[in-house]
Protein backbone atom coordinates (compact mmCIF):
# COMPACT_ATOMS: atom_id res chain seq x y z
CA UNK A 1 0.00 0.00 0.00
CA UNK A 2 3.01 2.65 0.98
CA UNK A 3 4.41 1.99 -2.70
CA UNK A 4 1.26 3.28 -4.22
CA UNK A 5 1.16 5.88 -1.46
CA UNK A 6 4.27 7.04 -2.84
CA UNK A 7 3.89 6.72 -6.09
CA UNK A 8 0.57 9.19 -5.79
CA UNK A 9 2.41 11.38 -3.65
CA UNK A 10 5.45 11.47 -6.29
CA UNK A 11 4.30 10.75 -9.17
CA UNK A 12 7.40 12.21 -11.52
CA UNK A 13 10.91 11.35 -12.25
CA UNK A 14 13.23 11.19 -9.80
CA UNK A 15 10.98 10.65 -6.67
CA UNK A 16 9.28 8.15 -8.29
CA UNK A 17 12.32 5.96 -8.41
CA UNK A 18 11.58 5.23 -4.88
CA UNK A 19 8.90 3.24 -5.79
CA UNK A 20 10.26 1.50 -8.07
CA UNK A 21 12.75 0.29 -5.64
CA UNK A 22 9.62 -0.69 -3.30
CA UNK A 23 8.03 -2.21 -5.85
CA UNK A 24 11.19 -4.29 -6.60
CA UNK A 25 11.74 -5.43 -3.16
CA UNK A 26 8.08 -6.23 -2.71
CA UNK A 27 8.33 -8.34 -5.76
CA UNK A 28 11.55 -10.24 -4.18
CA UNK A 29 9.63 -10.73 -0.72
CA UNK A 30 6.30 -11.90 -2.54
CA UNK A 31 6.99 -14.27 -5.41
CA UNK A 32 3.90 -15.58 -6.14
CA UNK A 33 2.09 -12.19 -5.82
CA UNK A 34 0.83 -10.66 -8.78
CA UNK A 35 0.51 -6.92 -7.24
CA UNK A 36 3.96 -5.96 -7.31
CA UNK A 37 4.10 -6.61 -10.98
CA UNK A 38 1.32 -4.60 -11.23
CA UNK A 39 2.39 -1.73 -9.76
CA UNK A 40 5.54 -1.90 -11.80
CA UNK A 41 3.67 -1.92 -14.91
CA UNK A 42 1.87 0.89 -13.82
CA UNK A 43 5.29 2.91 -12.69
CA UNK A 44 6.42 2.12 -16.13
CA UNK A 45 3.86 3.42 -18.19
CA UNK A 46 2.89 6.92 -16.89
CA UNK A 47 6.75 7.83 -15.01
CA UNK A 48 9.53 5.88 -17.28
CA UNK A 49 6.44 5.39 -20.57
CA UNK A 50 8.48 2.35 -20.85
CA UNK A 51 6.19 0.23 -22.91
CA UNK A 52 8.80 -3.02 -22.92
CA UNK A 53 9.45 -3.09 -19.18
CA UNK A 54 5.44 -2.21 -18.33
CA UNK A 55 4.08 -5.37 -20.51
CA UNK A 56 6.70 -7.95 -19.03
CA UNK A 57 5.13 -6.82 -15.78
CA UNK A 58 1.62 -7.79 -16.76
CA UNK A 59 3.38 -10.64 -18.26
CA UNK A 60 4.52 -11.21 -14.81
CA UNK A 61 1.27 -10.91 -12.96
CA UNK A 62 -0.56 -13.33 -15.03
CA UNK A 63 2.33 -15.97 -14.87
CA UNK A 64 1.40 -15.47 -10.83
CA UNK A 65 -2.48 -15.68 -11.70
CA UNK A 66 -3.69 -12.60 -12.52
CA UNK A 67 -6.53 -11.89 -15.63
CA UNK A 68 -5.76 -8.40 -16.78
CA UNK A 69 -9.10 -6.51 -16.63
CA UNK A 70 -10.50 -3.05 -17.85
CA UNK A 71 -8.16 -1.36 -15.93
CA UNK A 72 -4.83 -3.20 -17.24
CA UNK A 73 -5.72 -3.16 -20.46
CA UNK A 74 -6.33 0.40 -20.75
CA UNK A 75 -2.39 0.85 -19.18
CA UNK A 76 -1.15 -1.48 -21.83
CA UNK A 77 -3.37 0.52 -24.37
CA UNK A 78 -1.75 3.76 -22.59
CA UNK A 79 1.82 2.46 -23.14
CA UNK A 80 0.95 1.62 -26.49
CA UNK A 81 -0.30 5.28 -27.39
CA UNK A 82 2.97 6.24 -25.51
CA UNK A 83 5.21 4.22 -27.64
CA UNK A 84 3.84 5.46 -31.29
CA UNK A 85 4.24 9.16 -29.82
CA UNK A 86 7.31 8.54 -29.34
CA UNK A 87 8.24 6.56 -32.82
CA UNK A 88 6.28 9.35 -34.92
CA UNK A 89 8.55 11.98 -33.11
CA UNK A 90 11.36 9.97 -34.16
CA UNK A 91 10.19 9.51 -37.79
CA UNK A 92 9.57 13.48 -37.85
CA UNK A 93 13.63 13.78 -36.45
CA UNK A 94 15.38 11.42 -39.04
CA UNK A 95 12.99 12.48 -42.05
CA UNK A 96 15.42 14.59 -43.71
CA UNK A 97 18.40 12.85 -43.24
CA UNK A 98 17.02 8.94 -44.62
CA UNK A 99 13.69 8.20 -46.02
CA UNK A 100 14.26 4.31 -44.73
CA UNK A 101 14.61 5.07 -41.23
CA UNK A 102 11.08 7.55 -41.41
CA UNK A 103 9.60 4.88 -43.40
CA UNK A 104 10.28 2.77 -40.46
CA UNK A 105 9.40 4.60 -37.34
CA UNK A 106 6.00 4.98 -39.34
CA UNK A 107 5.55 1.43 -39.54
CA UNK A 108 6.14 1.01 -36.23
CA UNK A 109 3.90 3.84 -35.13
CA UNK A 110 1.08 2.29 -37.32
CA UNK A 111 1.67 -0.97 -35.26
CA UNK A 112 1.66 0.78 -31.98
CA UNK A 113 -1.86 2.49 -32.86
CA UNK A 114 -3.43 -0.65 -34.07
CA UNK A 115 -2.68 -2.54 -30.37
CA UNK A 116 -3.79 0.27 -29.02
CA UNK A 117 -6.76 0.54 -30.66
CA UNK A 118 -7.63 -3.08 -30.25
CA UNK A 119 -7.28 -3.00 -26.49
CA UNK A 120 -9.31 0.08 -26.03
CA UNK A 121 -12.12 -0.87 -28.28
CA UNK A 122 -13.49 -3.62 -25.93
CA UNK A 123 -13.66 -1.67 -22.55
CA UNK A 124 -16.64 -0.15 -21.82
CA UNK A 125 -17.25 3.75 -21.82
CA UNK A 126 -14.54 3.82 -25.49
CA UNK A 127 -15.96 4.58 -28.66
CA UNK A 128 -15.94 1.56 -31.37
Amino acid sequence: MRRYINLIANPKLPSAQRSETEFQMAAADLPRSPDPHLGLARLYVYVFRNAGLALGQFSEAERRGFHLGPRELEQEADAYLYRAEFELHQATRVASASLNQEDRWLRQTWDDLERARNLYEPISGFPA
